[in-house]
């Protein structure tokens, strides 16, 4: 958000603080969950599943295959001198070479002047650790691909990465950004398999199709399923998830289209079966459809190691040069372990992705814009994180993205940050926060959050308490277990419509048992056997 949007929410809205209530609902976590336990699954007005998020469905442990190709055996030095970027490419070449694999990266200090592109399904670039092995990248995106500007603004400013993971059609012969239609940040180059037939409730594990798409699957598939708003915006109200929603100014996001990308479980005839439950119920208005997700990757990590840029300072907002950390699209089944990053403009991006894991990790330095950014990503799980910089925005969300978790975290200069265009079903939970910062997104983007946002068992040690403890900003949402604050209340929230939204407050000023809805989750479905 710019200074100029943040002074005219500011002066635009009439809030105060207030004692923490709640007109309807249980009065305490306990009762909340209780009341979870006893609905179907996805069908509780306030908690969705979360269970689902992570790398495979957080099911199992991301794995540790074995190393096939060492950086210093294809001539990298390690000495921070010598440009090791064409010994990167070519150890990267020699795991896809293999079918894949680990390719280690031994201590020392790495210099790079390129793009570090993985670029093909199973593919881990392994460090050995931290605080031994260093990627430091000396130009930015700017300089290292090339300008890439829009309406006056830097797209490097919220995209791409020096660490960049995502499919070989990105890029050009000659290294430049490839026109793709539909834009390489989404699931792209998609084809229609097929109609869905009949309704099927959220929640539900089963959708009939017709017979071409059955005959055009496989178990195993990545599939898109896609729901289509109607001109009555019925679906967008939906996602919105209270009467209040109707009122929105929907501007560039009617008749738009949710992506939600599954696998398939079985096929019996025409039912198929998916491996996790529908976000949305399937009906005709909606024109349910099946698609490929086009060309992604999958089973893709970064993992003990530290990415470092020139310790510049931050400039003009939205004007970045792009010193960005890891970037990663199209993808499914990913993660990103015990990695630092340090005096970048962006730490972690990703866009378009499933079921990824993005655990113990830093973003430190110099000042930067987004510590995370999520758009249009799905069932992804942020867990064991500390923004120890000062963060423009901190940890973002956007784009229709659902069912993103952010758990175990330390925020120490940002915020909860939402981009706008209607994110949904979202777990902010166990996070330590010094609320400094904004949201963003333009201003023709829809609303800043849709249904079922809950912020569970955070404590916020100063700022702005609107985006942490602000009941106006989340229809049908849920805060349990605030605390370093008083509740939030305003007559006019920033790019949302004004009104009570059904919000309920539980446990406020007090530790919520269970003190983590996912782990609770978790363990309901898969069993009390499984550690989080």
């Amino acid at each position: 958000m710019s200074l100029k949007i943040l002074c005219a929410f500011v002066l635009a809205g009439v809030a105060l603080l207030a004692s923490a209530a709640s007109a309807d609902g249980p009065d305490t976590a306990r009762q909340l969950w209780g009341d979870f336990t006893q609905s179907p699954t996805y069908s509780h007005t306030h908690l969705p599943d979360f269970s689902w998020a992570g790398y495979g469905y957080g099911e199992r442990d991301n794995p540790t295959p074995e190393i096939v190709a060492d950086v210093r055996e294809h001539g990298a030095a390690g000495d921070g001198r010598a440009d090791d970027t064409e010994a990167f490419r070519s150890a990267i070449q020699a795991a896809k070479d293999a079918g894949g694999g680990a390719i280690l990266v031994p201590a020392g200090r790495y210099r790079l002047t390129g793009v570090i592109h993985l670029d093909a399904s199973n593919l881990v670039l392994r460090g050995e650790g931290p605080d031994d092995t260093t990627l430091f990248f000396e130009k930015p995106l700017e300089e290292a691909v090339h300008e890439f500007r829009s309406g006056g603004q830097s797209r490097w400013s919220w995209s791409g990465g020096l660490v960049w993971v995502g499919p070989d059609d990105v890029f050009d012969d000659d290294g430049r950004l490839r026109e793709i239609s539909g834009g390489w940040e989404r699931w792209r180059n998609t084809e229609l398999i097929g109609e869905v037939t009949e309704p099927a409730e959220q929640g539900d594990f089963e959708i009939t199709v017709d017979g071409s798409a059955a005959g055009r699957l496989s178990v195993g598939d990545l599939v898109l399923i896609t729901w289509q708003d109607p001109p009555d915006r019925s679906l967008l109200e939906y996602i919105g998830g209270h009467e209040v929603m109707k009122q929105a100014e929907w501007n560039r996001m009617a008749g738009t289209t949710y992506r939600w990308p599954v696998e398939i479980e079985r096929i019996e005839g025409r039912t198929v079966t998916l491996t996790k439950p529908l976000r949305l119920p399937a009906r005709e208005e909606w024109k349910v459809r099946l698609t490929t997700p086009g060309h992604y990757i999958r089973e893709v990590g970064i993992e003990r190691l530290t990415i470092t840029f020139p310790e510049k300072p931050l400039v003009s907002h939205n004007q970045y040069a792009g010193y960005n950390g890891i970037y990663m699209h199209s993808a499914a089944h990913c993660w990103v372990r015990n990695v630092r990053i340090e005096h970048v403009d962006n730490g972690l991006l990703v866009s378009s992705v499933a079921n990824c894991t993005f655990e113990d990790f830093v973003v430190a330095g110099r000042p930067h814009h987004h510590g995370t950014y999520s758009k249009d990503a799905h069932d992804v799980l942020f867990d064991r994180f500390r923004l120890q910089a000062r963060s423009y925005h901190g940890i973002n969300v956007e784009g229709l993205a659902s069912g993103v978790v952010w758990r175990r975290g330390r925020i120490d200069h940002g915020t909860f940050d939402s981009h706008r265009n209607l994110p949904f079903d979202l777990l902010r939970e166990q996070i330590r926060v010094n609320s400094r910062g904004s949201p963003g997104g333009a201003s023709t983007a829809g609303p800043m959050m849709g249904r079922r946002v809950v912020h569970w068992n955070v404590e916020m040690t100063g700022g702005n308490p609107a985006w942490i403890a602000g009941p106006d900003y989340l229809p049908n949402g849920a805060l349990v277990g605030i605390r370093g604050t008083d509740i939030y209340r305003t007559q006019n929230p920033w790019a949302m419509p004004p009104g009570e939204k059904g919000c309920i407050i539980v446990d406020h000023g007090r530790v919520p048992a269970p003190p983590s809805l996912y782990a609770a989750q978790l363990q309901r479905r898969l069993g009390p056997d499984r550690i989080d």
